[in-house]
């Protein structure tokens, strides 16, 4: 009930807020979840908090462009990279925006990769190029996309060839069958 009090107006006796809406009904909605306040989370050790809050947002939620880099940094702390390419190819699938799209593309490569899944992960740094063509995460995508196909472990060394410290041409196809140990250093 509304009652004239001089020139301001006193409520009394209401719960109900302007559109209609009670103060209960204001505090069951939970705050969306900042970036910072999740990525605090996975600082302090409290994963599963930060992944639980983090569902609350919608798959459409502008928020994920910087929340994927979050979700990767959990998995590697984890070691474990099934949160995070749920979460990517549930945002890649609802998302519209290219720039959304490129990053949580480029999220699920980098968790099909470290899992071992190189086919996936092509695929999904394939989506980045796709998504943002030119960009400097395409980039990055297609330097993954070289290394998974041509630099994993157990696959031939690509060739090259090098002068040694001493002036002798080096090629890598001489060295077939032979034990070889590639020191790499540098002095900046």
């Amino acid at each position: 009930m509304l009652l004239p009090l001089g020139s301001a107006l006193l409520l009394i006796g209401s719960s109900t807020l302007p559109g209609g809406q009670d103060d209960q009904d204001r505090r069951q909605v939970p705050a969306r979840p900042s970036v910072e306040a999740l990525h605090s989370l996975v600082h302090a050790g409290r994963i599963d908090e930060m992944m639980a809050k983090a569902d609350s947002l919608r798959p459409d939620d502008p928020a994920w462009k910087k929340l994927m880099e979050v979700l990767l940094e959990a998995a590697e702390q984890r070691n474990d990279y099934s949160y995070l390419k749920r979460k990517a190819k549930e945002v890649f699938t609802a998302s519209r925006d290219p720039e959304t799209r490129s990053l949580t593309a480029f999220s699920l490569g980098v968790g099909y990769w470290k899992s071992g899944q190189f086919k996936e992960a092509t695929a999904a740094f394939t989506e980045v190029i796709k998504a943002v063509p030119g960009g400097e995460l395409t980039k990055r995508a297609e330097g993954n996309i070289h290394e998974i196909a041509n630099l994993r472990i157990g696959q031939p060394v690509p060739h090259f060839a090098a002068r040694t410290t001493v002036g002798a041409q080096l090629n890598s196809g001489d060295l077939r069958g032979k034990v070889v140990l590639l020191n790499f250093w540098a002095s900046w």
